[in-house]
């Protein structure tokens, strides 16, 4: 019988399929228990073609919604028996055999044309996940993400379907719904499911890192509500996975057409999946993020017993010869000579490192690598050389929108730097901190120019607009985390001469600016107007150290806010007349 109205429901009359489905649906309400006793995968599958009905959008309305009603009743036990257990589902077969029409059913409806069945089915899925997901056992959840959730988002994972907009479209739009429902159903069972979190990283990736700007907004905004929400419940495992997943949007959003080529060729031989970093070929090593075989042995973080000369010298040359300062070969400590003893040890960060650790470390890189292995591409691109003249809009839509995107993703590093500071440990900070470095540094040596090859001239201002705010925040995030680290005993060491020397750099750059000809237009104004925030931080930051801390640092900034008293903005200038104050009550103090 269910073979029959599964074939009626393809029918092309529409009282034909209703009548039918009328039927089904009298059955499944009124004599449900005849059916699962034997019949409830036909019946299911029956539902599914009704659901599927691209024809008729109200029968299929209705086949969603009894699939929904025929989920509780196999989740109250009135299709089999179930154990008295916390987990009474298990990834058997015969559960499976049960649940995964529905899921799969599901599923296939979410591809539906009408956005209205398919918004349907997808509410359905995550609310049935959702509202019996407690019943199901760890190996059940894996089988239901891996071949149920994740492949709703196919068409991100692996690149959409270019060849039809309206396809393109309505794959997009189930995207971002999903995206919502995904988030939420995470944060409900998060401890049934954390251990699928490399898995959801994943995902966010290639969401984030999408040609499609719409669809990155959304996955940076689902990101950074995944880790603000369960902030509280991750283990540091699981922030490694966060910091990493981090450093490598930061990285990889950035289309090549704006990379200095001098970096990409080095990221390219450090990111390469066929280099395996050194550090994870042994046992018990560990490491921030694809860094050298030296830098692993020995993480600034981990040795605070580096001279504090060598370790100026070395981040000096790495800044000037533009290469970045966490692949910098050190010497190792048995062979260096020791510049100074301090008088009192500092303590020493530990470093978290086991086994596992590695093992998803290893793992999570593989899988962002394949992520991030996808060409970008512009509609353009996809166009061939038709339509030239608007080529070059469009590559610079394409790169402010990359930019946008990675505002959304340092607003990120910001809210967990700040407010989730305490749960990170050392390696955390070490990698946030690089990330933001070079954030700063790749937007540094890409906003001065005026223009940029294969993008218009009325793009270019914008763009370089954009890149002038990334590298001011990035800045601005760089030192306030700095700032804070160096208020703690335990992390002073390591933030103390990375702070300093940053501090010094940034305001000796704008007295520079200061001290040259005047912003002849909007473009060197804007530049100029950038770097006061980032001098306001220093300046507020520096009247908030300790007594010992602006005593021992006053030598290096003196003659920098002598020179800042000619600065031609006010606030500046208010700051600096309390710092003044400050160092006049030190010195009555010390006469006294």
């Amino acid at each position: 019988m269910f073979s029959i109205f599964n074939y009626i429901a393809n029918d092309r009359e529409e009282i034909i399929v209703s009548l039918s489905f009328e039927i089904v649906d009298k059955i499944v309400q009124l004599f449900f228990h005849f059916v699962s006793e034997q019949f409830f995968v036909e019946c299911v599958n029956c539902l599914v073609s009704y659901a599927c009905n691209t024809r008729f959008k109200e029968i299929a309305m209705k086949g969603v919604k009894t699939l929904g009603y025929c989920a509780a009743k196999l989740a109250e036990g009135q299709v089999c028996t179930l154990s008295e257990t916390e987990s009474p589902f298990k990834d058997s077969d015969c559960h499976l055999k049960l649940w995964f029409p529905i899921f799969t059913g599901l599923s296939r409806t979410i591809s539906h044309p009408n956005i209205e069945v398919r918004t349907a089915a997808l509410q359905t899925l995550f609310s049935v996940l959702q509202t019996h997901g407690r019943l199901f056992n760890k190996g059940f959840w894996e089988l239901v993400f891996r071949g149920v959730l994740l492949p709703i988002f196919d068409s991100v994972r692996v690149g959409g379907d270019s060849s039809s907009h309206s396809k393109e479209a309505s794959e997009l739009s189930t995207c971002l719904t999903g995206l919502n429902l995904l988030v939420d159903l995470f944060s409900h069972f998060f401890e049934r499911l954390s251990f699928l979190s490399n898995e959801i990283f994943s995902l966010f990736t290639s969401c984030i890192l999408f040609d499609n700007e719409q669809m990155s907004k959304v996955g940076a905004t689902c990101f950074l509500q995944l880790m603000l929400t369960n902030k509280e419940k991750w283990s540091p495992e699981m922030w490694e996975s966060i910091c990493v997943t981090i450093d490598h949007l930061l990285y990889h959003n950035f289309p090549t057409k704006l990379r200095p080529q001098s970096r990409v060729t080095s990221e390219t031989k450090l990111r390469s999946p066929s280099r395996k970093p050194k550090a994870l070929q042994g046992q018990g090593q560990n490491h921030s993020q694809l860094g050298t075989s030296d830098e692993v042995r020995e993480s600034p973080l981990s040795s605070p017993k580096l001279g504090r000369e060598q370790e100026t010298s070395d981040e000096l040359v790495s800044e000037a010869a533009g290469v970045r300062e966490d692949t910098i070969t050190h010497t190792p400590p048995s062979t260096r000579t020791p510049t100074s003893t301090p008088t009192n040890t500092p303590i020493k960060l530990q470093k978290v490192t086991t086994p596992a650790m590695e093992s998803m470390r290893l793992s999570l890189r593989r899988a962002l690598q394949q992520r991030s292995s996808l060409p970008f591409k512009t509609a353009n691109e996809e166009q061939g050389p038709a339509r030239a003249g608007s080529e070059t809009d469009q590559l610079g839509t394409n790169l402010l929108g990359r930019c946008n995107i990675h505002l959304l993703l340092l607003s990120a590093v910001n809210d967990i730097s700040q407010g989730s500071y305490s749960l990170l440990n050392d390696d955390h900070l070490h990698l946030l901190l690089k990330s933001l470095r070079q954030t700063h540094r790749f937007c540094h040596n890409s906003s001065r120019p005026k223009t940029f090859g294969g993008v218009s001239n009325q793009v270019s201002p914008l763009l370089s607009q954009a890149l002038l705010k990334l590298e001011e925040s990035s800045s601005s995030s760089y030192l306030r985390l700095l700032f804070r680290m160096y208020s703690e005993t335990a992390r002073a060491f390591y933030a103390k001469h990375r702070l300093i020397k940053w501090c010094t750099q940034m305001v000796q750059e704008f007295i520079d600016l200061e001290a040259g000809p005047w912003p002849s237009d909007a473009m060197e104004e804007s530049y100029y107007s950038s770097k006061v925030p980032v001098v306001q931080i220093i300046l507020t930051r520096i009247l908030e150290f300790s007594d010992e801390q602006f005593s021992e640092h006053l030598p290096v900034f003196f003659p920098l806010f002598a020179e800042l008293t000619l600065s031609e903005t006010k606030s500046i200038r208010i700051t600096l007349r309390k710092i003044f104050l400050r160092i006049g009550l030190s010195v009555a103090q010390t006469n006294h």
